[in-house]
């Protein structure tokens, strides 16, 4: 080979110098300049949060103590005055009672003695006394010992049930003798041998004292229920006129509620009516704050928290992220001390926009250049500063990057 390059001519050597050089830099372009590699990360992300004690003041109101932050309590009052008629008068049973005959039977070796009253009661819940005393006798040898009486049904079952015409039982029906243990009851219970009669349903009315217990607190509810509609009313008339939002500290004992004038037809009570008109007025006031002035106080100190090479992800943190819990409050609620937290997103700064983030990025390229596709993915997810990433590579068809630091273009989402 070098005995025929010397036998050429200086002209023709040229030339073929020439074309080894360009032969050379064709592949020192195709194999280094032109494969490039582009490297897509996503920061890793964390939550962030700050907490702080705020104390929300009425106006007016004197404190003993200094508070490092403090908002205005809004009181929202409600003046309620509501009448209705309520018809949820008792039942007066107006029937007549079934009455059949039962035999008690005793299997145990002594007699058993029962009052007239005693409750014989069946599966069904319906319940039957004794219209006089009896004594059962003792089981036999051969026998158990057994005793008719009269027994009559009650006006109301167990679930406390009108019985009236349902008193007219079939027989054959089991009846347990609530007054003994349950152990006695397996041995000492009572059978209908003949089916109930008599037994018809017909009712009234009755006033009674636990009904106009019923009443009063249907009044008071019905009440709260109009002043709770005209709190969310009068929240949205405030909203409406200062353009903030505000929030009910919804805790039962920062709600203030003072009834009066609740007025009932207590003479009423045992007669027979169908329905009584009831009245009340009920003062009603609940607390609220600004909820935009508390997360203007909270978002500094939540700033505070991000640390050095991080930035706050702003979409990630608004008002309505705040959580408030009520630590402290006075008797007058003139003041509730609450401890309010903002949370958030912090992510690590990786743009090449900002001095981090080119750092950032000559130091994985640097670390990347000249590995294999899958070595530079394990390599950069191994940063702590990195969620995930993404690698291609130019030629499709090459596996490894550029051994050029500056052919690797990395970019962050």
């Amino acid at each position: 080979m070098l005995k025929n390059i010397k036998s050429l001519s200086p002209r023709r050597l040229s030339v073929t110098i020439l074309l080894f050089i360009s032969i050379g830099l064709f592949f020192t372009v195709l194999f280094v300049a032109i494969p490039s590699a582009k490297v897509r990360v996503w920061p890793r992300m964390s939550v962030v949060s700050h907490t702080a004690n705020v104390v929300l003041i009425k106006s007016g109101a004197i404190l003993d103590f200094i508070p490092k932050h403090t908002l205005k309590l809004v009181p929202v009052k409600s003046n309620i005055n509501k009448s209705l008629s309520f018809d949820e008068v008792s039942k007066k049973f107006l029937g007549e009672h079934a009455e059949t005959e039962m035999t008690i039977i005793n299997e145990a070796e002594e007699p058993y003695q029962f009052i007239g009253g005693t409750r014989l009661v069946n599966q069904a819940g319906m319940i039957f006394k004794t219209k006089s005393s009896v004594i059962v006798p003792a089981a036999t040898a051969l026998e158990a010992g057994t005793i008719k009486v009269e027994a009559i049904a009650q006006t109301e079952d167990l679930y406390g049930e009108i019985i009236g015409e349902r008193g007219n039982v079939p027989g054959g029906l089991k009846w347990e003798i609530p007054g003994l243990s349950l152990e006695e009851r397996k041995i000492v219970y009572a059978r209908n041998s003949e089916s109930a009669s008599g037994g018809t349903s017909k009712y009234g009315t009755e006033l009674r004292e636990n009904d106009i217990e019923v009443a009063t607190k249907r009044i008071e509810q019905e009440l709260i229920k109009t002043a709770k509609i005209r709190t969310e009313e009068e929240i949205k008339n405030l909203e409406a006129r200062t353009g903030d939002e505000y929030t009910l500290l919804q805790y039962d004992v920062l709600t203030a509620e003072t009834f009066s004038g609740i007025t009932l037809p207590i003479d009423l009570i045992g007669k027979s009516v169908k329905s009584i008109p009831i009245e009340g007025t009920l003062i009603y006031e609940m607390l609220v704050y600004n909820k935009d002035e508390l997360f203007d106080l909270l978002l500094p100190g939540l700033r505070d928290h991000i640390e050095d090479g991080q930035e706050l992800i702003e979409d990630s943190t608004s008002k309505e992220g705040i959580s408030v819990h009520v630590i402290e409050y006075d008797d007058n609620l003139s003041w509730v001390k609450i401890t309010a937290e903002l949370t958030g997103k912090e992510r690590h700064v990786l743009s090449a926009k900002t001095l981090e983030g080119r750092e950032f990025g000559e130091r994985v390229r640097e670390a990347i250049r000249g590995k294999s596709v899958r070595n530079a993915k394990r390599i950069i997810q191994n940063y702590p500063e990195v969620d995930r990433t993404e690698v291609k590579v130019w030629p499709p068809w090459r596996k490894v990057l550029p051994s050029l630091s500056s052919n690797i273009v990395l970019s962050s989402e």
